[in-house]
């Protein structure tokens, strides 16, 4: 399972549409307390994070995966984070620091949005197969 967290409602319809296109499942977090509170309940069922850098709230998206990786149980502590960001460029410092696996720049094409998915997960996505495309 994917999480996304942005508060940008129009990212969101982008994401669930591009994503749910192509059978992954996802859940989403408008904000940083709702991501804070998915991660510390269900933080080892995500393949993988996608995390925007700039969150109109009261915890950044850096702030998100400073907690995220404060999690004394390293299954939820661990889960990779790809930062999407239209704003800011992140430096490589951070980049370590938080134990990034990617940063995507906002505009961005999906087949990059896709390939950081497939070689960024800590266990293999298997996209759920469409009830229209069986035989």
């Amino acid at each position: 399972m994917i999480l996304i967290v942005d508060d940008n409602i129009w990212f969101i319809a982008t994401m669930h549409g591009i994503l749910s296109e192509r059978g992954y499942r996802f859940e989403i977090a408008m904000n940083g307390d709702e991501a804070i509170a998915l991660t510390l309940d269900h933080g080892q069922r995500y393949a993988i994070a996608l995390i925007d850098v700039d969150l109109k709230s009261n915890l950044s998206g850096i702030d998100v995966v400073r907690l995220i990786r404060a999690n004394p149980d390293s299954a939820k502590a661990n889960v990779p984070v790809v930062m999407i960001t239209g704003v800011a460029e992140i430096d490589s410092k951070l980049v370590d620091e938080l134990h990034l696996s990617g940063v995507l720049y906002k505009p961005f094409l999906i087949a990059d949005l896709i390939t950081a998915i497939k070689t960024n997960t800590r266990y293999p996505l298997t996209p759920e197969t469409k009830k229209d495309e069986n035989p």
